[in-house]
């Protein structure tokens, strides 16, 4: 199920987009999305150093893109269902065109050490345990899922099971809330590319 809906947040007219990260068909969505809406400002839900990642990569041919084990077997689980693109072709089309347009480009998920900050918080030793146990399993899982959409849901349901990463990742939404409000407060037309797993989270905190 796609996931595209526009709502007005403070006086700015926002446009949310669920994405698949890594589905190189997003980046066509993202285009046609950004072309027909005409956003004053782009905002991304990734962390702001991920943002330096991809200005660093674009262009190159051979990019030096670091993923992790689980994000490996995510990708090819993922092409599945289409061409896969590292670095992610959603993010390349929303940073090219803000670029190339003098468009705000503004990163809302939790930076770096945000993110750690909030790990260490929230996660213990027991529970670390678990969830790499869970993901253990989960990398063997084989999914039949009916869209690409339903696979990244299952998936990040599988991998963030564990109370402590679901907490992780409700303060990973209430933080693009909180930053997409604070841009609506500086901008009239908001493009949000949200990655799909944190959509509904997403827009349940801005009152849809």
């Amino acid at each position: 199920m796609k996931k595209d809906v526009s709502l007005r947040v403070r006086h700015a007219s926002v446009r949310l987009l669920g994405v698949v990260h890594g589905l190189e068909r997003e980046g066509k969505r993202v285009r046609e999305a950004f072309l027909s809406f005409e956003p004053d400002c782009c905002a991304v839900g990734i962390p702001e150093e991920d943002v330096e990642t991809l200005r660093q990569c674009h262009g190159d041919e051979n990019p030096d893109f670091d993923t992790t084990p689980e994000r490996d077997i995510f990708f090819q689980q993922l092409a599945t269902y289409g061409s896969v693109a590292v670095p992610p072709a959603d993010l390349v089309a929303a940073m090219t065109l803000a670029d190339e347009r003098d468009v705000a480009l503004e990163a809302i998920d939790l930076n770096d050490e945000e993110y750690a900050s909030l790990f260490t918080d929230e996660m213990s030793l027991l529970g670390l345990m678990f969830n790499r146990w869970k993901n253990r399993r989960a990398e063997k899982k084989s999914f039949d899922a009916g869209s690409a959409e339903d696979f990244v849901l299952e998936w990040d349901g599988m991998f963030n099971a564990t109370r402590s990463f679901r907490g992780i990742k409700r303060a990973q939404e209430k933080h693009m809330v909180d930053r997409l409000w604070g841009l609506a407060g500086r901008h009239s037309r908001i493009l949000a590319v949200i990655p799909i797993e944190r959509f509904d989270g997403v827009a349940d905190g801005l009152g849809l």
